[in-house]
């Protein structure tokens, strides 16, 4: 703990943990002295909210007219406290054709490709502040 100045009636106090604090204030003239205490509570500071942590799972092969199945994973700190969840999104980054998910919104779900060709997709994570992607490669034959 320090003071900005000691010798100040008016002064800052800054402390370096958390904890309950004492401070006293004392008046001299010389002769007679007094004081006064106060108690500062200095709680710790708030956790820091991290992104969700994902992985779309390994890249994949498959023929037509067959579906692939994602595995992807999520996972968070569970900050910020609201909403205290995290939700989850595949989407379509690049290929030929169109890309059908089985549940855009689970992590492990299936996906149906329109043509052959090398797809892209997504899966993507936000925790209501933060969010974040990984991506996975699926090449589709005839």
């Amino acid at each position: 703990m320090a003071f900005g100045s000691a010798s100040n009636v008016g002064t800052t106090a800054s402390f370096s943990a958390e904890g309950a604090y004492v401070l006293r204030l004392t008046a001299t003239d010389g002769e007679l002295s007094s004081f006064s205490d106060v108690t500062v509570t200095v709680n710790p500071a708030p956790p820091t909210n991290i992104a969700p942590s994902v992985d779309a799972g390994a890249d994949q092969s498959i023929a037509l007219p067959n579906s692939v199945t994602l595995n992807g994973t999520a996972s968070d700190d569970g900050l910020p406290a609201s909403p205290g969840s995290v939700t989850t999104t595949w989407s379509q980054i690049s290929g030929p054709g169109t890309v059908a998910f089985g549940s855009a919104s689970n992590v492990g779900t299936t996906a149906s490709f329109s043509a052959e060709g090398s797809y892209v997709l997504r899966l993507t994570a936000n925790d209501g502040a933060l969010s974040s992607s990984s991506d996975v490669t699926v090449t589709v034959s005839p």
